[in-house]
């Protein structure tokens, strides 16, 4: 297993996680404000070698708005749940929260990830599980081999996610928690904050608290 976590130089951008293997994935890619920055932090890990696909959480500016650069870096396609991936590809500024950044965002060419999808690179098998609730079409990844969750902002190390912005909703949020931990968790790798590498499955029991009170 192979989890790297990125150094983008933004404070409020998203966690990047560059995962190796049999191909490199990108999960997330922050603001892309200090975009040359964050290339030269990736390649610390995997030198002149390429990222063979990006996957976005969801559609926050903070977590998809270096994917442009990173796209015309590497030439490697772009993924996202479908319902986020409209507004990616409409550039819905609304839907993206990127005035909250004081920023425009250009529509984004992604690719459609569904309920169930599976994305192996090796060292990961990755299935996808929408968890609608801090956006419509936000995702989780599950690596079904080693036990690990990246829980984009639906679930912190401690916390879950807002749902007060456009997409939002608590009571989605709050059945999303509870398919979340029905999983078997060893690790939990957030959009924001600190991973947990052992401790998983006691943060999703306290996010499961929080929303069932």
């Amino acid at each position: 297993m192979a989890v790297h976590c990125i150094d983008t130089g933004v404070p409020f951008d998203s966690n990047v996680y560059l995962l190796t293997g049999r191909e490199t994935i990108l999960i997330d890619t922050g603001t892309g404000m200090d975009a040359d920055r964050m290339l030269n932090s990736i390649r610390s890990f995997i030198g002149s070698c390429s990222i063979d696909r990006i996957i976005l959480t969801h559609c926050h500016y903070d977590h998809s708005g270096g994917a442009a650069r990173l796209i015309a870096e590497y030439g490697c396609p772009c993924y996202a749940g479908h319902l986020d991936a409209n507004a990616l590809r409409n550039g819905e500024q609304d839907i993206l929260v990127s005035p909250m950044f004081s920023y425009v965002m250009e529509p984004l060419e992604v690719e459609n990830l569904h309920e169930g999808d599976i994305i192996d690179n090796g060292e990961h098998m990755l299935q996808v599980i929408c968890t609608p609730g801090h956006t419509a079409g936000s995702i989780c990844l599950y690596d079904l081999e080693n036990k690990i969750l990246f829980s984009g902002d639906t679930i912190f190390a401690p916390g879950i996610g807002r749902t007060d912005l456009p997409g939002g909703s608590f009571s989605e949020l709050a059945e999303s928690i509870r398919r979340i931990s029905k999983l078997d968790i060893i690790g939990l790798y957030p959009g924001h904050g600190s991973a947990s590498e052992e401790y998983g499955s006691d943060y999703v029991s306290r996010a499961l608290r929080t929303v069932d009170i």
